[in-house]
């Protein structure tokens, strides 16, 4: 993933730029994007996008809400200024996105919370 921390992107952007990964009925819920990568919260799963070296190959993870078994948010700190999530599936895999300071953290858990 990116060293640059994601800020939260407007839903109609993401829908658009996701139209070849959502199936009929899939809506964007929350969206968050980089310079290169995205990940984004739908009524049915979470898709990250990453975008992989010079050619910009991108590589799509689709993480069903079923599979997810704890997830975490860490709120910026006064050293270190930005925000973190971190989300585990029942395989064992671990994703973290950073979030630009100022994310909203609650509206974050609380779309995870309706869909888990």
């Amino acid at each position: 993933m990116s060293l640059f921390k994601s800020k939260e992107i407007n839903v109609a952007g993401a829908t658009k730029r996701l139209k070849a990964h959502l199936v009929p009925g899939e809506e964007v819920i929350k969206a968050y994007k980089t310079i290169r990568d995205m990940m984004v919260l739908t009524n049915r799963r979470v898709i990250i996008l990453d975008k992989q070296g010079m050619a910009g190959k991108t590589e799509a993870y689709s993480i069903p809400y079923g599979s997810i078994t704890h997830w975490s948010t860490e709120e910026a700190g006064v050293i270190d200024r930005d925000c973190d999530f971190k989300l585990w599936t029942k395989g064992g895999w671990k994703h973290e996105f950073g979030l630009a300071r100022g994310s909203d953290l609650t509206a974050l858990n609380e779309a995870l919370l309706g869909h888990i």
